[in-house]
C-alpha cells in the first residue's frame, strides 16, 4: 500500500508469487480498480460503475485473498486457489470454460441477479445509525421509485450489524451478492462513509489512515503517534474505551494547542464538574439553560459568560468542520444556551396560551410571537464583538466568532431535544458530525495557525455569520 505523509491512501496492490493480480487507486472520493473507474463516494452512498455492463472475462489466476466481480455476463477461465474467497454476480449468465478450476480449500460464491449491472452505472445509498455506521445499502436498479427485495431481483445490496467495537455480527442479513462496499464501520468523513475494511488473508482490519484498527480486540495495532498528549490513556485504546458514544475520525489527535476534535471536546464536556455531556432529560435541559448564564464584569463594563468560561481552556476549544469552518466551542456552547433559553420562553408562552381563556391566550401569544431564538442570540453575538473592540481588541470579529455564534444558536434552537434518549454530549457530537467535523489538519489554513492568541488583532476578521476556510469560501 502507498500513502501520503498525512495518511491518505493512494494505492493498494495485491500480488501473488510476486505477480500483480489486482490494483486499487484512490483519488479522494474516486476509486479505480485495475485502472478502470469503479466507484465515486458521496455523503449519501456511492456511484458504482460495473466492470463491464455487457461481458467480463476472468483470465488471471487468483491465489488467495478476497475478490468480487459484478457484470452483465461473466466468462471465467481462470484458476482459483490458495484459500481464496471469490464472489461472482451477473445479470444474466456466468459461463465457466474447461480451463476454469477451484481448489478445495477456496470458496466460490456465484449468483444470478437480474438487478445487477443492467446499466453501466448504478446509484447506491446507505442508511446509517447514530454513530454513522453503515447498516443498510440499497439501490433502485430499475428506477421505479421503490426498493424491491424479490428473489433474484433484490435491490437491498448489503445489511450489516456490529458489536460496539465494530465486529460484524453473524446472521441472515440481506446480501444480494458480493458485499464489496467495504466502507461500513465508523463513518464520519464525507469523502468515504466509513473506514475501508481489509479482509485480505482474513485480517479483518479497518484502515484509518494514521493507524490500523482491529475490532476483534477493540484496539489499534500500533501506538497513537500523539500519545504523549494523552498520558492517562493507553496508546492502543480506541475512543477512550467508549465506542457506543464516540467514534474516531482517523486515529490521530491534534498537534497544535487548542486545535482539537469533536470527540475530544465531548470528552472534555463529559468530565466537567457537573459531567454536563453525560446528562439527559431534565438534567440536560437545565445544563442548556446554564450555558447561557452571564455575570457582570465591571472591569470590562459588560456581562460575560459564567458556565462556558472554563471551555476557553480546553485543548479541544477549536474544532474544524467542512461546512462551518473553524468553531470556537466557547462561543458555540454559550450561544446554544442563549438561543435555547429564548426557545423555552417562546414554547412556554405558547403552552400558556393554549391553556387559558381566549383573552389571556391572545395576550400570551402576543408576548412571544416575535421571539426569534436564533436571530436574537446572533444579535447578542454582534453586540459582544462590538464591545470586544474595547474590552478584547485582539479577538474582536475574529473570523470564527460570529459563525460559531450562529451555529451554536441553531443547535440550541432547533437541534437539541431534552426528550431524547441521547445525552447532551451525544446530541452535540451528532450535530458537529452533520457539519462535517474532521481532523484539524484538514483545515486549509491549518499550517498557518498561530501558536498562541494574537496580542493586538485577529489574523483575519469576519463581520458576518458566513464561515470562512471552507471549500466554498476560502
Amino acid at each position: 500500500m502507498t500513502y501520503t505523509a498525512s495518511g491518505t491512501k493512494l494505492t493498494k496492490v495485491d500480488k501473488q508469487a510476486g505477480t500483480q493480480v489486482a490494483r486499487m487507486d484512490y483519488l479522494g472520493a474516486i476509486e479505480y480498480r485495475n485502472n478502470s473507474l469503479q466507484s465515486i463516494h458521496h455523503s449519501e452512498g456511492r456511484v458504482v460503475f460495473c466492470d463491464n455492463a455487457q461481458t467480463l472475462s476472468l483470465t488471471t489466476p487468483i491465489n488467495g485473498g478476497t475478490q468480487s466481480f459484478k457484470a452483465g455476463k461473466i466468462i471465467a477461465s481462470n484458476a482459483i486457489s490458495g484459500n481464496a474467497n471469490v464472489s461472482m454476480q451477473a445479470n444474466s449468465s456466468i459461463f465457466y470454460s474447461p480451463l476454469f478450476s477451484v481448489e478445495s480449500e477456496s470458496i466460490l460464491a456465484a449468483s444470478i441477479n437480474a438487478s445487477v449491472c443492467n446499466a453501466a452505472i448504478s446509484y447506491e445509498y446507505v442508511i446509517r445509525d447514530y454513530l454513522g455506521n453503515g447498516r443498510v445499502y440499497f439501490a433502485d436498479y430499475d428506477g421505479n421509485g421503490s426498493i424491491s427485495d424479490a428473489a433474484g431481483q433484490s435491490e437491498l445490496i448489503q445489511e450489516a450489524h456490529y458489536d460496539p467495537w465494530g465486529c460484524v455480527l453473524g446472521g441472515s442479513w440481506k446480501d444480494n451478492g458480493a458485499p464489496d462496499n467495504l466502507y461500513q464501520y465508523n463513518a464520519c468523513l464525507p469523502v468515504r462513509q466509513g473506514k475501508e475494511l481489509n479482509n485480505d488473508f482474513g485480517l479483518g482490519l479497518y484502515d484509518y489512515g494514521a493507524r490500523w484498527y482491529d475490532p476483534g480486540i477493540g484496539r489499534w495495532t500500533s501506538i497513537d503517534p500523539m500519545s504523549s498528549n494523552m498520558p492517562r490513556w493507553s496508546p492502543f485504546s480506541y475512543t477512550m474505551n467508549s465506542p457506543i458514544k464516540f467514534i474516531d475520525p482517523d486515529g490521530m489527535e491534534p498537534i497544535k494547542p487548542q486545535a482539537g476534535t469533536a470527540i475530544g471536546f465531548i470528552a472534555f464536556l463529559n468530565n466537567t464538574s457537573t459531567k454536563m455531556g453525560t446528562l439527559t432529560g431534565s438534567n440536560a435541559h437545565n445544563a442548556m439553560m446554564r450555558l447561557g448564564q452571564t455575570k457582570m464584569n465591571w472591569s470590562h463594563g459588560r456581562p460575560e459568560p459564567v458556565t462556558t468560561n472554563p471551555f476557553n481552556n480546553s485543548s479541544d476549544k477549536y474544532i474544524y468542520t467542512e461546512k462551518g469552518g473553524w468553531l470556537d466551542m466557547g462561543h458555540v456552547m454559550f450561544y446554544a444556551g442563549r438561543a435555547y433559553d429564548k426557545r423555552v420562553q417562546k414554547e412556554s408562552g405558547e403552552n400558556v396560551a393554549n391553556a387559558t381563556s381566549p383573552a389571556q391566550a391572545a395576550a400570551a401569544k402576543a408576548r412571544v410571537k416575535d421571539i426569534n431564538p436564533i436571530g436574537e442570540a446572533v444579535q447578542e453575538g454582534y453586540r459582544q464583538e462590538m464591545s470586544d473592540r474595547i474590552a478584547a481588541p485582539h479577538s474582536a470579529y475574529s473570523y470564527e466568532d460570529l459563525p460559531s455564534d450562529k451555529i451554536g444558536a441553531e443547535f440550541g434552537a432547533n437541534y437539541f431535544n431534552s426528550n431524547s434518549n441521547l445525552t447532551l454530549g451525544e446530541q452535540l457530537l451528532n450535530y458537529l458530525q452533520s457539519l462535517g467535523a474532521t481532523n484539524p489538519q484538514n483545515a486549509p489554513n491549518y499550517n498557518n495557525l498561530p501558536s498562541k492568541d494574537p496580542k493586538d488583532k485577529p489574523t483575519r476578521k469576519n463581520h458576518t455569520t458566513t464561515p470562512v476556510y471552507t471549500q466554498n469560501n476560502q
